[in-house]
Order: structure tokens, then sequence, then C-alpha cells
């Protein structure tokens, strides 16, 4: 949690992904609580990019999500699924694990 709030202006949370993680009394629901600015909603063609991605077997919500946003605003992605990332990195898309994402 250290890493992330020191990184908080460099990370972007689709509502999607923090309404499947943030769960009551935990570490990450302080966070999200305390800087509401880092979880965003879709813009523009995002949404329409989520539905086609989230049309694809294997891809959760949160995931498509996430990787809509990273498609449309030209962004790196942390994801750990396998699926996820190459579906992700087909788009051309950089992508970093979580242990990455932490190290830099």
């Amino acid at each position: 949690m250290t890493v992330l709030r020191r990184r908080r202006s460099e990370v972007l949370i689709p509502e999607k992904v923090a309404a499947e993680v943030n769960q009551p009394n935990t570490p990450l629901h302080r966070f999200l609580s305390k800087f509401r600015q880092v979880v965003v909603g879709f813009e523009g063609a995002e949404e329409e990019e989520y539905l086609r991605i989230r049309s694809q077997v294997g891809i959760d919500d949160g995931e498509a999500a996430a990787i809509a946003l990273a498609i449309r605003r030209r962004l790196s992605l942390v994801i750990d699924d396998r699926k996820a990332r190459k579906k992700a990195e087909h788009h051309d898309i950089e992508t970093l694990s979580w242990q990455d994402f932490v190290k830099g």
C-alpha cells in the first residue's frame, strides 16, 4: 500500500475493478476512500471498447475495463492474469506485473 500511495498520481482504477476489489475494512478500501480520483469511469468510446473485449471468452469485467482504458488512453497496464495480459499485448499495450510496478 505504501507504493500505491506514493505512486497514486500514476494510477487509474476502472470503476468495475474498484467494485470487484474494494472490500470494507481493508487497506485498499481506505486507499480508495482517501484517493477517490484514482477511480475512473468510461469516457467516449471506452465503453464500446470494453463491451468488445468483454465479449471474448476468458476475460472478466474488471480485466476488460482495464484493457479498454489502457487501449483508449494509451496507458501501461498493471495486470497479472495471463490471458488478459496477452490480450492487452496484442493491442500493443505495455503490461507490468504487480511486482514490476512495485519495483518501478
